[in-house]
């Protein structure tokens, strides 16, 4: 079952997210062999492969990363950069989980407000 899960960052900024941990029903979801994936778009309607959404991995690319900081303690950080959230809006994030099976699943979602700063 996902969290759901609401995100307020400041416009143009890096934002830095911590999962600490992250759960499934009553226990701590171990990613030791878990690839991890967020989605950030303009809303939930919007398809995951669509060109405008900002897939952010964990391998480092031009949106941010993921790092999984306790595999076994179900613990990770994401780093959104500034470029992903220009201006002040509402989006939609997800994170997904794949484990080594193939099976994909989302762990946590919500809207993601992006704040004027100035």
């Amino acid at each position: 079952m996902a969290t759901a899960a609401q995100l307020r960052l400041a416009e143009g900024k890096q934002a830095i997210v911590d999962f600490e941990p992250i759960w499934v029903g009553s226990s701590v979801y171990d990613l030791t062999s878990v690839t991890l994936t967020a989605y950030i778009k303009a809303s939930e309607a919007v398809p995951d492969s669509d060109p405008s959404v900002a897939v952010i991995t964990q391998t480092a690319g031009p949106n941010g990363i993921i790092t999984v900081t306790d595999a076994t303690g179900g613990e990770a950080t994401l780093t959104i950069n500034g470029s992903v959230i220009p201006v002040p809006a509402t989006l939609f994030w997800h994170l997904d989980a794949t484990d080594g099976s193939g099976a994909t699943g989302t762990i946590a979602y919500g809207p993601l407000y992006v704040e004027a700063t100035g």
